[in-house]
Parts: C-alpha cells; structure tokens; sequence
C-alpha cells in the first residue's frame, strides 16, 4: 500500500531499550528458525528489533524474551534500515493485551495511538482505506516510501 501521510501530534509512549531477544519463525521454504535479536525501542504496541537475519513484511514470528521467557507473536511491518550488524525491522505484536516488554503502557485509542493517518491501497484486492499507522510502520514507510498491508477484508478472507 503506498500514499502519503498526515501527521497528527504523537501521542503514545515510546522508550529506547535494549532488551535481549530471540525470533522464531519458518523461512519461505517453510524451515523453522530461530535468531537471537534485541530491541531498540519499544512501544505498548510492538517494537524496532535489530537482528542478523532478513525478514519479510507480514512475515509472524514469535518473540521471546530471553532473561523472562515472556513470548508474544508478532507481524513484521518491515525493514527500516540496513547496518554493518544487520538489519533494523518495525515489528508489530499481534495480541495488544500481552506486556511482553514488562513495562506499563497508557492504553489508547486507535486514532490516540496512530502517529499517521493515510489513505492506502490495499495489495491484494487494492480497496482503499483510510488507516491509522502506528509508530514503527510509519518509520518503515518513510524508509521504503511504501508499506505492505492488506485490508481488512482481505485478513477476514484469508482466515477462512
């Protein structure tokens, strides 16, 4: 999906951490991995992870903490930037109610919690839709000048 956004005033708590990590998840070819990462910043609702390994847009992993063993499943909003070290992604946690992070977050409205607003077009059915970005999936966009999402129509359509 690709547009341009508008910026409201910021309006949720972002924190810059190093938490230790590690990623889990299957590669293209359907191959379970597992990849140690950490944190760069935080936020109630997902977080930017610096790791070694390449991942894709909408790809699911599962993040583990690594001094707790609290684990969240989370989306991949993609690829912020690139670094002798590896790569920077924005992550999204898929179930807003887990504190994985151990840290208490403000709850917010979604229009409370967005820092873009932007008219997108679907990848898949290519419906436009007026969507909230978050934080992390707004650097991703300025880093890409596009971001990979379907509607919500094409999410309920592919779970059943």
């Amino acid at each position: 999906m690709d547009s341009t956004p508008a910026y409201p005033a910021r309006s949720t708590d972002r924190v810059a951490i190093g938490i230790q990590i590690q990623l889990f998840g299957s590669d293209l070819e359907g191959k379970a991995y597992s990849q140690d990462a950490r944190t760069l910043e935080v936020s109630r609702g997902g977080a930017l992870i610096a790791t070694k390994r390449h991942l894709t847009p909408e790809e699911e992993v599962v993040i583990r903490r690594e001094r707790t063993g609290k684990e969240a499943m989370a989306r991949i909003v993609g690829q912020v930037r690139q670094t002798l070290e590896g790569f920077v992604y924005g992550v999204k946690l898929l179930d807003p109610d887990v504190n994985i992070w151990d840290i208490n977050f403000v709850p917010l409205s979604e229009a409370e919690r967005a820092v873009a607003r932007t008219l997108l077009d679907c990848a898949k059915c290519h419906l436009r839709e007026v969507v909230y970005l978050e934080e992390f999936e707004t650097e991703v966009y300025h880093a890409n000048r596009f971001i990979y999402r379907t509607c919500k129509r094409c999410r309920i359509d592919d779970l059943e």
